[in-house]
């Protein structure tokens, strides 16, 4: 977390004790919410985060754990009913999603840990691209993480992804092309 690599953890402090002192400072701002508060830095704390991040060598593990942290909630979406409240929660963590597919991508495609993470996101966006419509951007970035070499069975599971967007876009052959293989593996009678 950016506040506690901020606070020098030698201090002693832990996450919330710091980001309640960077918001008393002006450095974070605070949106209250139910069921839980969603705290924003600006940017010169965010650098200083990711400055002190880099020399410690924790960007990798940093990135990790943001895409792990955002498959999961992925997973939640994609397990929920897709009800107004449901599809404004995911709404509000949109471009921190983004931002975890992205930076897994920018590492080098023969990594096989950042390449399932990056299937593994992809897809658990595709109902959120399915409900809120950007189906095209969803199928440009599971095509991106689909370029990648490797990802077991998480390649499966994103083709079969862009194929369910490609049917709602009509784009009745790639749609074919991407549904044929998962067509295959189902058992026969």
């Amino acid at each position: 977390m950016a506040s506690e690599v901020t606070a020098a953890p030698t201090l002693g402090l832990d996450a919330l004790t710091v980001l309640d002192r960077l918001t008393q400072l002006h450095l974070v701002c605070v949106a209250v919410q139910a069921p839980h508060n969603q705290f924003k830095l600006l940017h010169t704390i965010r650098n200083a985060a990711r400055a002190g991040l880099h020399a410690l060598g924790e960007t990798r593990q940093t990135v990790e754990r943001l895409a792990k942290a955002a498959i999961r909630r992925c997973e939640i979406f994609g397990n929920a009913p897709q009800t107004p409240a449901v599809c404004a929660a995911l709404d509000e963590d949109r471009d921190v999603l983004h931002v975890a597919l992205r930076k897994v991508l920018t590492y080098p495609p023969e990594d096989q840990v950042a390449t399932v993470l990056a299937l593994r996101l992809a897809t658990g966006l595709q109902p959120y691209w399915e409900v809120r419509g950007d189906a095209a951007q969803g199928r440009a970035l599971l095509s991106q993480a689909l370029g990648r070499p490797g990802g077991g069975v998480a390649r499966l599971h994103a083709t079969i992804a862009r194929g369910a967007l490609a049917t709602i876009q009509s784009d009745w052959v790639a749609a074919l092309l991407d549904l044929a293989p998962a067509h295959r593996l189902l058992p026969r009678p």
